[in-house]
Order: C-alpha cells, then structure tokens, then sequence
C-alpha cells in the first residue's frame, strides 16, 4: 500500500537549500536559549520541524535521501546554535569594554583554537545539544520514514 503523499519527483538541492533555511531559523533560537545557559531538547524539536517543513516548501525529493538530508541539517542547526549562543554570550561581557562583533568572533576563535578547556567545554556543549536534539528530532525523522514506500512498493 503506498504512501499517497509520496512523490518521486523533487530536488534534493532544492530540498536542503529549505532544510538548512529551516534549521538555521531553529539555531537562532538554539543561540537564545543556549544563552540563557539551557540546552533543550524541546529547541532541537523546533530545529527539526523547521528543517521538514523547509525541505517539504522547498519541493525536496520525498524518499529516503531526504533523512539524510534532514540529519546533516539539523547537526548544522545545532552547530551554528551553539556557536552563535556562544558568541553572545562572550559578547554581553565584553561589549562595555568597546569590543566589537566581529573582535568578539576572532576572540573566541582563538580561545576555542588555544584552550584545551574550553575545547572540552564546547566539545561537551555540542555533544549534549546533538544528543538532545536527536532526542528531540527522533519522533520526527521516524515519521518522515514511514512516509517513504517500501522497497517492494517502490519497484511496483
């Protein structure tokens, strides 16, 4: 019995170009509530309900590919998160001090490069936001799957 929401047609370019749209919208909001010093996976949810309903706007191809897709976005979502989250939060310290954006970036940058502590740090940032967003996300891209044919059905 098929899926009959699938569709063969689409674009993969297309589809990831909407994806990744979606989840950097979700990684300003990961960025705000990274800030406020929380790591939700309720934020990684939005993430990737935002890169489905990107990748579906976007006229992406409806198989399996687009898990991937989806994967590969979200990991983005949540990097670019982190990292921006990590970057106001430095900037809100320094910026009566006359530091600027962009100094706050290369600040960061070379801490993140020089420090084996705060390497740790983010590294664990990073690790718990991927895990709470593949905790958050994981309903999601379930779902997506089952809207996928079977193969036998595929070939029919």
């Amino acid at each position: 019995m098929s899926n009959p929401e699938f569709k063969s047609e689409g674009s993969y370019l297309k589809g990831a170009l909407g994806a990744l749209i979606g989840a950097l919208i979700g990684a300003l909001v990961w960025a705000v509530v990274y800030l406020l010093g929380v790591i939700a996976g309720i934020v990684g949810l939005l993430i990737g309900w935002l890169a489905i309903k990107g990748y579906d706007k976007m006229g992406g191809k409806q198989n399996k590919g687009k898990i991937v897709v989806l994967i590969v976005c979200i990991i983005i979502g949540v990097l670019v998160g982190t990292y921006a989250g990590l970057i106001a939060d430095v900037y809100k310290e320094v910026s009566d001090y006359g530091i600027t954006v962009g100094q706050t970036v290369e600040l960061v940058n070379e801490v993140i490069a020089n420090d084996s502590e705060v390497q740790g740090e983010v590294i664990r940032d990073v690790v718990m936001g991927l895990v709470f967003a593949g905790l958050g996300v994981f309903s999601l891209l379930r779902n997506e799957a089952k809207k996928m044919p079977k193969k036998d059905e595929a070939e029919q």
